[in-house]
């Protein structure tokens, strides 16, 4: 009980910096460069945007296979911010937080099916 008040009290100290704060921050559950998307899975997955989660242990779908990465699902999403504390420059974004996401999953289960073989 006591984690989850812990919890909640540091999530509004933070909500409560980030309001002060003359930056805008944007949470991001998608792609965030053009072409945008509203899709919540299928899109291209953007290595400077996002980070790729390992389904299988030791099978990072972005590394071995060596091509176009679909995302399959997003675990977590990312934190963008545009400005800075001068209220200036909010007109640049950069990536404070990456989404998280499984890439191709059918082919990993392959992977690992014919590895089991």
């Amino acid at each position: 009980e006591r984690d989850i008040l812990d919890i909640v009290e540091a999530a509004a100290e933070l909500d409560f910096s980030l309001r002060l704060s003359k930056a805008s921050f944007r949470v991001f559950f998608t792609h965030v460069k053009p072409p945008l998307t509203q899709k919540n899975f299928g899109f291209s997955f953007d290595p400077e945007t996002m980070d790729c989660r390992e389904v299988i242990p030791g099978y990072n779908s972005v590394t071995t296979l060596g091509r176009r990465q679909i995302v399959d699902l997003i675990v977590s999403p990312g934190l963008l911010k545009a400005g800075n504390s001068d209220g200036n420059h909010y007109d640049e974004e950069r990536v404070l937080v990456k989404l998280s996401a499984v890439c191709n999953v059918g082919e990993a289960l392959e992977l690992a099916n014919r590895g089991e073989s």
